[in-house]
């Protein structure tokens, strides 16, 4: 019967950087702050793809996989990337888990920010962590701007969802594998 089967631990992770592939080709993973591709980026990823027509996948996290490059075009990727004024830098371990929705002036329902200030909120949250020896901690950070949690707060180990034009209710204690779901701190 299905009680009586254990299941593995579920194992999350980040699919950022290069990464190898089965078939010998390489994969490489992009860091997309809220799913949002502009700027820069769209210039590089455009040229990307018409030079080395990769395949795409999109990560839970909101990144960008480019599936399919060839190990010899490596460094032609990198310098694309570069030539557009975006390195392929790495990302730190709470930027590359965080997630926002599009929130204010986007959606009707969002009361607060989400999308536009989590950079700030992020640096905040890293001060904090430095502050109290977590520097580097792969902490799950989301933050919405209405209760709907398109960002999945209710899962992450570090929210924040909106109230109020000013306000936002505080969620800590997900579990990161989507296991346990986040409790309110503060209101």
């Amino acid at each position: 019967t299905f009680e009586d089967r254990t299941l593995p631990p579920w194992r999350t992770s980040t699919v950022l950087g290069w990464l190898d592939r089965a078939d010998g080709t390489l994969a490489l993973g992009l860091s997309i702050s809220s799913g949002r591709i502009a700027g820069r980026l769209k210039a590089a990823l455009r040229d990307v793809f018409a030079t080395f027509h990769p395949a795409a996948q999109l990560s839970p996290d909101q990144d960008l996989i480019l599936l399919g490059l060839n190990r010899e075009d490596r460094g032609a990727v990198e310098a694309l990337f570069m030539v557009h004024g975006h390195p392929l830098e790495a990302v730190d371990a709470l930027a590359a888990r965080a997630m926002a929705c599009v929130a204010l002036p986007l959606c009707g329902l969002a009361f607060g920010e989400a999308e536009r200030v989590l950079p700030d909120i992020l640096s905040v949250v890293r001060s904090a962590l430095a502050r109290n020896g977590l520097a580097g901690r792969s902490l799950i950070f989301r933050m919405t701007g209405c209760a709907n949690g398109c960002a999945r707060p209710y899962t992450a180990e570090l929210a924040l969802v909106g109230q109020t034009t000013k306000s936002y209710a505080l969620f800590a204690g997900g579990d990161p594998e989507g296991s346990r779901l986040a409790f309110p701190v503060a209101h």
